[in-house]
């Protein structure tokens, strides 16, 4: 599950842009870990995480000789074994 925004806005000389996502998911997991045909041990597992991205970016317009870009990111994760 997750989600997605992109926005802008246009000034005079510049152009800044915004992209945010948020993630998350849940895993669960069985497997047969004693290498033989028969269930005799398993190991269960379950995981879950969760991700967030940030990103800024400032840009020139027009048609100038000069053009430039900055721009920030941010990225977090966690992920958990429960």
């Amino acid at each position: 599950m997750g989600t997605y925004r992109h926005s802008g806005l246009k000034l005079p000389g510049a152009t800044i842009k915004s992209i945010t996502s948020y993630q998350a998911s849940s895993q669960d997991e069985v497997r047969d870990i004693d290498g033989t045909e028969l269930p005799l041990i398993a190991l269960n597992r379950h995981e879950s995480a969760t991700q967030f991205t940030q990103e800024f970016n400032v840009s020139s317009v027009g048609e100038s000789a000069l053009q430039w870009m900055a721009g920030a990111y941010y990225f977090r994760e966690q992920v958990s074994d429960l």
